[in-house]
């Protein structure tokens, strides 16, 4: 963790009074998570701050834009998204990314922790396909999906940009770290 800021909802930015008596400048309007994550990131990169991982949650992770930005700044991130989010793929420039674990062989599925959690390791079911084959030889863009082991019906998806030699288990490893902001 190399950054944080105080999220502030519109109750408390619409109320000067109550912003000064906590201390709050009338210069901090209100800003939604997503803007001060991105504006954390982008600072950490101009000031050459060093970091490996972005990482977050779909209501980050969905935006196309700053994945793409991160992207042409080379920085490496495992990110949530929706299952309805779209990837490029060798067959379709929009293809959904849950019809991309359908039919997977079950040998491709496994079985990791991703972290403790309150009752014990984190366990799910854990796969990924390349997506963007032709990009640069020396990065890869993943999608993983983490499955339930009681619900397989229940699945998760992240968009993953990084290393070519990056394994399965440090994209898990990556992708649970964000349980624990």
């Amino acid at each position: 963790l190399i950054d944080r800021r105080l999220y502030l909802p519109t109750s408390w930015t619409d109320d000067r009074d109550r912003c000064r008596r906590a201390g709050i400048d009338d210069a901090i309007g209100f800003e939604t998570k997503v803007a001060m994550a991105k504006a954390m990131v982008r600072r950490a990169i101009a000031e050459k701050i060093p970091f490996r991982w972005v990482t977050a949650d779909a209501a980050y992770g969905y935006s196309k834009g700053w994945r793409f930005e991160l992207e042409q700044a080379d920085v490496f991130h495992v990110m949530a998204t929706t299952r309805h989010d779209t990837v490029v793929t060798r067959w379709a420039l929009d293809h959904p990314v849950h019809d991309l674990f359908t039919g997977l062989p079950r040998q491709k599925w496994k079985r990791r922790s991703c972290g403790k959690g309150a009752h014990g390791p984190r366990v799910f079911d854990w796969a990924r396909v390349e997506v963007r084959p032709w990009h640069r030889e020396d990065r890869r863009h993943w999608v993983v999906a983490r499955r339930s082991v009681s619900r397989p019906e229940e699945i998760s998806y992240y968009i993953a940009y990084c290393p070519a030699d990056t394994t399965l288990d440090e994209l898990i490893r990556i992708a649970g770290s964000r349980w624990a902001i």
